[in-house]
């Protein structure tokens, strides 16, 4: 369960998970699983953030878990459990 508190108020976020797609909160242990996925996109030209190297990967998620602990952000993985990927 992800605890989220803003300003006295807080929110608690089950296990976000179905028969198709489970969520996990991002973290940099899933930097290499994600680096396969938008290795192959050029994804960086389309949004604000360069992810274009697995150096850069990794600072975004750090810097998604910084907005995280400001509870500015909830920054989620998404695993298709049917093809066992992200």
């Amino acid at each position: 369960m992800i605890i989220f508190e803003n300003k006295n108020i807080m929110i608690a976020f089950p296990q976000l998970e179905n028969d198709w797609l489970r969520l996990e909160q991002l973290s940099t242990s899933h930097t290499l699983e994600l680096w396969e996925v938008v290795k192959h996109l050029d994804i960086y030209k389309y949004g604000p953030n360069d992810l274009s190297s697995k150096e850069l990967l990794k600072a975004y998620i750090k810097e998604a878990n910084v907005q995280f602990d400001r509870q500015t952000a909830i920054p989620f993985a998404v695993f298709d459990k049917k093809s066992k990927n992200m």
